[in-house]
């Protein structure tokens, strides 16, 4: 499969939303490490590619919004260094929100 057919999906969200989790279990394994504490696990920005019912998808996980250890200035460029990199450009951005009582 050519890599222009290779679909890419960048994954946003607070930290802590689940992102990594989310990848995981699109992808159905865990490739993306998780954790279960308010501290950020994803510091840069992760890509795998995996075949998924035939076709082939990359997840880009990126940093989370909000992130406990990081100036706001860096982790925003980290996201936007994220999403350029998948050039010719994003298909998707999957936004992942923690369902919580407002």
């Amino acid at each position: 499969m050519a890599v222009s057919d290779t679909k890419r999906i960048v994954i946003l969200g607070k930290t802590g939303a689940g992102k990594s989790s989310v990848a995981n279990t699109i992808f159905g394994e865990k490739l993306f490490k998780i954790g279960d504490t308010a501290k950020s696990e994803t510091s840069v920005c992760q890509a795998k590619t995996k075949s998924v019912n035939g076709r082939s998808i990359s997840l880009i996980d990126t940093p989370g919004f909000f992130d406990t250890d990081r100036p706001e200035e860096e982790l925003k460029a980290e996201i936007v260094r994220c999403i350029t990199e998948c050039s010719p450009g994003p298909h998707a951005v999957l936004i992942v929100l923690k369902l919580e009582r407002f």
